[in-house]
């Protein structure tokens, strides 16, 4: 049984735990705001990225699963290559930040698998510009800092995202995150893998991809 002591020492301990874990979060938060050049020379975008790190992602279509966990393992990547303080010294990334993938970390997910399967050896990689490219594709490019509220903010991301998420979009993938010049299939009920690799080929030219 706790005495009233334990309790006094232990609720300090809890708070510095508590204050810590959150300091993660914000920083987490940064650096994907960083990763994928949130502040760019001649417009910001921190309101679309806010508003696409509080939309939490989910699937319709089987095996879009895997797409969720490309976005949690950001969360890894950052813990194993961020030392922090003793306090949460062997914790893992689901011990600080819990809770389902973000639109966000998706979106950063595939952008890394894109840059992955196009990029040549030794290149730098394109990440960030594959991510601006599927904002583009499905609307989300126009929503700078400057015209957000201006364009219906958040309300209006978030009916482009749940046609994104429900898949309304077009059979060709309009308005979808790859839409395809020669759709043979309806995108619609095609796992976004095989969207991203049917896309990368119609645009990068590429002769075989690892599908």
């Amino acid at each position: 049984m706790q005495t009233n002591n334990n309790i006094n020492e232990y609720q300090p301990q809890r708070l510095a735990v508590d204050y810590n874990i959150q300091r993660i979060k914000d920083r987490y938060y940064q650096w994907l705001c960083d990763i994928v050049n949130t502040n760019q020379t001649n417009r910001s975008y921190f309101l679309l990225i806010k508003t696409l790190h509080q939309k939490m992602f989910y699937w319709t279509v089987p095996n879009d699963d895997n797409r969720a966990l490309d976005g949690k393992t950001l969360r890894d990547g950052f813990i194993l290559d961020h030392p922090f303080d003793n306090n949460l010294r062997g914790h893992h990334a689901s011990d600080i930040f819990g809770g389902p993938c973000t639109m966000l970390e998706m979106l950063i997910g595939l952008a890394n698998r894109m840059d992955g399967m196009t990029k040549e050896t030794d290149e730098e990689g394109k990440m960030s510009v594959w991510f601006w490219e599927i904002l583009r594709n499905c609307g989300l490019e126009k929503f700078t800092d400057e015209v957000f509220v201006e364009l219906g903010g958040t309300i209006e991301i978030h009916i482009i995202l749940n046609k994104v998420l429900e898949r309304t979009f077009k059979r060709n993938g309009q308005r979808g995150l790859f839409p395809l010049k020669f759709a043979k299939k309806d995108q619609r009920k095609v796992e976004i893998w095989y969207q991203m690799c049917q896309y990368i080929l119609e645009n990068c030219y590429l002769e075989d991809v690892n599908v």
